[in-house]
């Protein structure tokens, strides 16, 4: 896997995935890592077995804390579409 930050390849890789059939949110991880920042447990270890969304998850991190671009619409739309308790949507 390549470390990849402050580029668009984790939004278009997060958009692409959230635009499948199959698609499982795990956007909660977000505010997890959130209160882990600037605090002395800043190390976040995400073990999962094999094929079990850890590089989905990494994309989305990396789309939602990039600074190179504004990938606010995609986790606002989300958040809106679980509100109303949509489960499927494509953008």
């Amino acid at each position: 896997m390549t470390l990849y930050l402050n580029t668009n390849k984790p939004l278009e890789n997060y958009t692409r995935l959230v635009n499948t059939e199959n698609f499982v949110d795990k956007s909660m991880i977000i505010e997890k890592t959130n209160k882990l920042i600037n605090t002395t447990n800043n190390y976040l270890c995400i073990t999962r077995p094999r094929r079990f969304g850890k590089s989905s998850v990494i994309d989305m991190l990396g789309a939602y804390y990039s600074k190179l671009f504004d990938s606010r619409f995609i986790f606002l739309i989300i958040i809106f579409l679980k509100k109303i308790k949509i489960t499927s949507w494509s953008f």
